[in-house]
């Protein structure tokens, strides 16, 4: 059981030359150009579907 505890409290860490996670002004940057990416492919969604619906 003593055992058990102590591997519990280790901690490892991997870093590969940055942070693992964004914070603060980098994770706001980075999710609006999420936002953006997926407002483009939403709006490409629509046209393609009005496009499609259209009578030659």
């Amino acid at each position: 059981m003593v055992k058990m505890a102590f591997l519990k409290f280790k901690h490892f860490q991997i870093h590969s030359g940055e942070s693992p996670m964004p914070r603060g002004r980098q994770k706001d940057r980075d999710l609006r150009r999420k936002h953006r990416k997926n407002q483009q492919r939403v709006k490409g969604l629509e046209v393609a579907r009005r496009e499609k619906g259209k009578k030659k």
